[in-house]
């Protein structure tokens, strides 16, 4: 089986040429050994030559190119091994459909990516599957209720770590975001309608399927807004301003950036990363409070937030480039997935420097020694799978995008533990019970090592 690390583009050259080039070598090199220039290995040099320039062109032309549907190993003898069920009596239309499942470069086309529900409906099941869906599944849907509530917890944990108390005030901060981040994917949807229909994660969603009309899910995404933005400006005016600049860079920016430049994760990195300051606002009352100290912990949470999306949305892209592709999405892991995986190991090293060194500078008080160790193997592992991903990323892009998932809940939930600092409850509690602690111990040393100290000075 050809190596999975051919699949960057000078791989792919090498590979071409090894297949052409090499045997006008070979022929080359018994002519000057043998002392022979007969007609046929004159034949044998000149048909090697004529086959190794033009294939050589089409990969560099392919390489080029923005379009990787098609495998330029398709119809090759060199196609073959890529296939273990390829043999040599394999018929040449059966090499073409297995170079362009499997291409070299490009990787094997996934069957499922890893958000996508597999229904097993066929498009023209359309019909029925809009009829199963319930109201409750078209809203979910539409606006994603996983991922905006993954979302959510980000405000909420914002407002948390810059010192927010209130439970009505958090219960608020956090249904408002959900409710703006609802209506910002619902409107992506019906923007996105004819690109969802392309795509296989994609084509059996509410809009495509017509479970419900673009004019009802507008609607229906105008009374989210609505109400989201209402509930923030009633706990404070400065988060419903964040909420709504983001709802029109996600709407207004992002959306249809996807389809114009590669930088468009980027921008929806910054998307991401807006939610803990709008819950830091809802805690200090402003982005540059009186306390600037206070609101800082929002400020390091979005830099996190931002580290964050660039491995995440990279490895998710790598692992369904021809789905985007075939949408006509521009996704930087189908154009430069070097670069692409060289982003997301960069940025998941920042995301742990500033889970660790970055806290005690950033309005965090107290920071428990507990805290450091799991956090850096949190962070250690993380960046593991980003480099994973770089040296292999046909295999390791799902696991990648799964474990960063993992990485920042086990991040937030850390932080939250630490932010309650236990240890030092646990102090005051032993205190309160007139129990000797291990703080209480190490002090006790402390003073017995000063007390003989004195003593052999003054002898």
């Amino acid at each position: 089986m050809m190596s999975r690390a051919s699949c960057c583009s000078k791989g792919l050259l090498k590979l071409r040429l090894k297949a052409d080039v090499v045997p006008m070598v070979r022929a080359t090199r018994h002519m000057v050994l043998d002392g022979s220039s007969g007609p046929r290995h004159r034949a044998v040099v000149c048909g090697s030559v004529a086959a190794a320039v033009p294939n050589y062109w089409e990969s560099r032309r392919w390489q080029q190119s923005s379009n990787g549907s098609s495998c330029p190993f398709s119809g090759m003898g060199g196609a073959a091994p890529s296939a273990p069920q390829a043999t040599h009596s394999t018929s040449a239309s059966s090499i073409n459909k297995i170079g362009a499942a499997c291409c070299p470069m490009s990787g094997s086309t996934p069957e499922a990516c890893p958000e996508s529900p597999d229904d097993g409906l066929s498009r023209a099941g359309d019909a029925a599957l809009a009829a199963k869906m319930s109201a409750k599944d078209i809203v979910k849907q539409l606006g994603k209720s996983k991922l905006s509530g993954f979302v959510t917890s980000t405000a909420t944990v914002g407002y948390f770590l810059c010192g927010g108390d209130s439970l009505t005030v958090a219960a608020a901060i956090t249904l408002g975001t959900f409710m703006q981040s609802l209506s910002a994917n619902t409107t992506n949807q019906i923007i996105e309608i004819e690109h969802d229909r392309s795509m296989k994660r994609t084509c059996k969603r509410p809009l495509v399927v017509g479970a419900i009309t673009p004019w009802q899910a507008g609607a229906l995404a105008a009374v989210e807004l609505a109400a989201g933005t209402a509930l923030l400006y009633a706990m404070c005016p400065m988060s419903a301003y964040l909420g709504v600049a983001n709802w029109v860079m996600y709407v207004g920016v992002y959306t249809p950036l996807k389809r114009r430049s590669t930088t468009n994760t980027w921008w929806g990195a910054i998307v991401g990363a807006v939610p803990p300051l709008m819950g830091g606002t809802a805690a200090t009352n402003g982005l540059i409070c009186a306390s600037s100290w206070a609101i800082q912990p929002a400020y390091l949470l979005g830099f996190v937030l931002f580290a964050w999306q660039i491995p995440h949305f990279m490895s998710l892209a790598y692992h369904c480039r021809r789905d985007y592709e075939a949408a006509g999405f521009k996704m930087l892991p189908f154009h430069h997935p070097t670069r692409a995986s060289v982003y997301a190991m960069a940025l998941a090293a920042a995301g742990g420097l500033l889970t660790t060194v970055g806290l005690p500078y950033c309005g965090f008080d107290v920071v428990e020694p507990w805290y450091y160790v799991l956090a850096s193997i949190a962070n250690v592992t993380f960046v593991y799978k980003t480099i994973m991903f770089h040296i292999d990323p046909v295999r390791y892009c799902r696991s990648c995008f799964v474990f960063s998932y993992m990485w920042l809940g086990a991040i937030l939930a850390l932080l939250c533990v630490n932010h309650c600092a236990p240890m030092a409850l646990i102090h005051k509690q032993y205190q309160r019970w007139g129990l000797p602690s291990k703080a209480d111990d190490d002090e006790l040393l402390a003073a017995q090592e000063l007390t003989e100290k004195a003593d052999r000075s003054s002898k």
